[in-house]
């Protein structure tokens, strides 16, 4: 019995089995040392650190970018002709100035053109004349109408005034016998034997309500200028008009006006023909219409014969 108690204690698995573990403590326990030493044994490097005292100031703002910039007010430049640039006079980004000359067009084109026109225009020139004169010295008058409304005037009294002085104004009708239908007007004037002048302006006076004289270069102001005494009128609408004795067939003059006017001529204006030109034009008109008239009555003509034909053969 003794014996059998002894072998069970004295297992050979289990006592591997703790040998074992006694082995591996102890193996963890020597590399815990190893590493504890060379912990110890290993030195650490200290990092400087420098301090200082903080200071208040104002942080400058940078700001890099890449791009273009451009000014919000833009001018379009651009050339009242077409044409080929010959030459730049400024750089870009350059600052001008208005009537600066920005760049120069090939003017060959437009001066070939500008003698051919007024080569055109020299022969058409010939006996040429016209009913409105351009170049007739004129006196403008500007009303101040606040010092005309404390002097208790009115425009009107201003305009009786100049009209009397330069004109005259129609203020009765005379007839030698009544019933006769012949009537003549009564124009009242001044006497002008005194204006030799603009100054002479200052010896004219108005009379107001109350009895005052008012000058009357006190109230206005006048202004030498150049200009037509009469525009004439066609069609209800301002006009002037040419005479000519042209030295080319008269349809070819017609085509060389309405040529010449095309270009030179600005926007709202035109060319009318009266006379001689008119009564051409229309002769052309009536001729065209006579052509295409007798033209529709030959094809009805024709027409009808063919019907006749084809219902004569049978078919």
């Amino acid at each position: 019995m003794p014996k059998e108690e002894t072998s069970r204690l004295i297992d050979p698995t289990k006592l591997c089995g703790i040998l074992f573990l006694l082995v591996s403590v102890l193996l963890m326990q020597a590399c815990s040392e190893r590493e504890q030493e060379q912990l110890e044994n290993t030195t650490v490097q200290q990092t400087p650190v420098t301090t200082t005292l903080p200071v208040l100031r104002d942080l400058e703002t940078r700001l890099a970018a890449f791009g273009s910039l451009y000014s919000p007010l833009r001018t379009k430049v651009a050339a009242e002709v077409e044409g080929t640039v010959i030459s730049i006079a400024v750089d870009e980004g350059s600052a001008v100035k208005r009537g600066q000359t920005l760049a120069t067009i090939d003017s060959a084109f437009y001066l070939t053109e500008l003698k051919q026109r007024t080569a055109e225009t020299r022969a058409l020139q010939l006996g040429l004349d016209r009913d409105l004169q351009l170049n007739l010295p004129q006196l403008s008058f500007s009303v101040n109408h606040l010092r005309t409304a404390d002097f208790g005037l009115a425009s009107s009294d201003i305009g009786g005034a100049i009209s009397l002085l330069m004109g005259g104004l129609d203020v009765a009708k005379y007839n030698d016998k009544s019933g006769d239908g012949q009537r003549y007007d009564i124009r009242l004037k001044a006497n002008t034997s005194g204006i030799t002048g603009q100054n002479a302006l200052q010896h004219i006076y108005l009379r107001t309500a109350r009895g005052d004289l008012v000058r009357l270069d006190s109230i206005t102001t006048s202004q030498r200028q150049l200009g037509p005494a009469v525009i004439n009128r066609f069609d209800q609408q301002y006009a002037t008009t040419f005479y000519a004795t042209p030295t080319v067939s008269l349809g070819e003059a017609i085509t060389r006006v309405h040529s010449i006017a095309r270009g030179l001529l600005p926007p709202g204006y035109e060319i009318t023909m009266i006379g001689r030109a008119e009564a051409y034009t229309e002769t052309i008109g009536y001729m065209l219409f006579a052509l295409g008239t007798g033209l529709l009555l030959v094809y009805m003509v024709l027409a009808s014969q063919f019907l006749t034909c084809y219902g004569n053969s049978g078919y």
